[in-house]
């Protein structure tokens, strides 16, 4: 009879998981969702050159595949293009991917397992970032986080479905980002882990999964196709490996980056326990050690090759980011089974005051100041000055057209482009990028180059104080004067105005 009852109040607590878990989910993205309203950052200059893209929404973009910008495009079309609008995409993404690691974390241990998984990952430091601003990693993590729900189900499941799922899935990812490739690693690794999933895997299933996200993402294939490759070059040259190959000071610098993403205590487990795994497997149940190696195997790729990238040349903090989803609930299982209780609830509260520190950050001039002030150099710092004095530039710069019948603006810097787009979208007079004749390195250099019926009297604005390769491309040159932006800190952003009349010779390559 007791053990009745026990089952009986279990399959009760059971119930309570999942509408917990979205109590959790919605109270978090709600919180989010005001603060995006509060928030009086201006857009980091790769926000506003999304907002650029989705202007004019297309199957792809010179450094990155277009689902971004189409999500942007949506967003904006129902809200407007206020900086809230067009971030809104990243709250409601980060709520999509903590369901599926709800749902995935319930198939692998229960309830509990999901409902602390889901939680866990809205409260990590990098989500807490990532939720206010807009980035590619925003909707790459719905995709990876559905995608392996779908394919966790697919091992088991008796039909194709849910192998249709995860390929639908990966080819969304693709467009994306392309670090989705990864999962194609994650799957080879488990293999190698689960040998019993050979006739699976080699199977019909992975012929549907590799199939239909070839299909999914053929339109941005087919794009690069037609555009050189362009987006591949660019991906791969972020790789940097043309300077000094061994670089273990970059590697630390990635792997303390680390403890700022995911938490220092939830990346002390994974390591750890990744380095032990052979010895606590010996105590584990078959189906634990399953669902371990399942979430191992997504993870240690992106992590060992990411670690590879920071060895050999760097590597952003945000590049791993991938591995953090399988190993949020990877992490929590081992908590449960292995550790003390109380280890996750010390994560948790841990996660929030740094959670809560960001976002004291971001809404308080004065505590953005600071952090300006005492990080000086640090990518903080970076992060925030980059988010600041844009909108003011935007109002200052039309004094300086007073009189004149300026026939372009010219920049010759791919961030202040991006951010006068924005912050001046009333200006009228086109705005156009300098390229000097070479092939085009970003968007702007591709899209926007400035056009030989455009270059009779142009506008230079640029933070080089004497740019002499622009300058002696033109039959005259006047200085207008500078413009200096406070942008907290002490800081400022300096930028020079010159008058151009009549470009000499041809303007260069790229094509408005």
């Amino acid at each position: 009879m007791t053990g009745l009852v026990y089952r009986r109040h279990a399959e009760q607590w059971e119930a309570t998981y999942a509408p917990a878990a979205f109590a959790v989910i919605t109270a978090f993205t709600a919180m989010r969702l005001m603060f995006l309203g509060l928030n009086p950052l201006e857009l980091y200059p790769d926000e506003a050159q999304y907002w650029y893209w989705a202007q004019e929404p297309a199957l792809g973009y010179f450094s990155k595949p277009p689902l971004i910008a189409w999500i942007i495009a949506g967003t904006t079309a129902l809200f407007g293009d206020s900086e809230a609008a067009i971030r809104l995409g990243a709250p409601l993404c980060h709520a999509a991917s903590a369901t599926f690691l709800f749902l995935l974390g319930r198939d692998i241990g229960g309830g509990r397992l999901g409902f602390w998984s889901a939680l866990i990952y809205l409260t990590l430091p990098g989500v807490f970032v990532s939720s206010s601003i807009i980035s590619t990693d925003v909707p790459l993590l719905t995709c990876w986080a559905a995608a392996l729900w779908a394919f966790n189900r697919s091992l088991t499941a008796q039909n194709g479905t849910y192998a249709a799922a995860t390929g639908i899935v990966i080819g969304i990812g693709l467009l994306a980002k392309y670090a989705m490739v990864f999962f194609f690693a994650g799957m080879a690794l488990l293999l190698i882990l689960r040998p019993s999933l050979w006739r699976k895997l080699l199977g019909p299933s992975s012929v549907i999964i590799l199939a239909l996200a070839l299909l999914v993402a053929a339109p941005n294939l087919l794009w690069n196709l037609q555009h050189g490759f362009v987006t591949f070059a660019h991906t791969a040259s972020n790789a940097n490996l043309e300077g000094e190959l061994f670089n273990p000071g970059e590697l630390g610098e990635f792997w303390a980056a680390q403890a700022g993403v995911f938490g220092p205590l939830l990346l002390l487990i994974l390591v750890l326990g990744t380095l032990s795994a052979p010895l606590h497997w010996r105590r584990a149940n078959p189906e634990e050690r399953a669902s371990d190696k399942f979430l191992l195997a997504f993870a240690l790729p992106v992590l060992l090759v990411i670690s590879g990238q920071a060895f050999l040349s760097r590597a952003n903090a945000n590049w791993a980011v991938l591995a953090y989803v399988p190993a949020t609930i990877l992490v929590l299982s081992w908590s449960f089974r292995l550790l003390p209780r109380g280890v996750t609830a010390l994560s948790l509260a841990l996660h929030l005051v740094l959670g809560c520190a960001v976002m004291v950050f971001a809404l308080s001039p004065a505590a953005t100041d600071f952090a300006d002030s005492f990080a000086k150099n640090r990518p903080i710092a970076n992060a925030f000055k980059r988010m600041k004095g844009w909108e003011e530039l935007a109002q200052i710069v039309p004094a300086f057209t007073s009189g004149k019948s300026y026939t372009a603006l010219l920049s010759d810097n791919r961030e202040d482009i991006a951010e006068f787009l924005y912050y001046g979208r009333e200006w009228t007079t086109p705005i156009r990028m300098w390229n000097g004749g070479k092939p085009p390195e970003d968007h702007f250099e591709l899209t926007r180059a400035l056009k030989p019926e455009e270059a009779g009297l142009v506008l230079l604005l640029t933070q080089q104080q004497n740019p002499r390769a622009i300058l002696k491309r033109f039959e005259d040159a006047k200085s207008l004067g500078s413009i200096e932006i406070p942008i907290g800190g002490g800081r400022t952003r300096e930028f020079y105005l010159f008058e151009l009349r009549a470009l000499l010779g041809e303007v260069g390559t790229g094509s408005p």
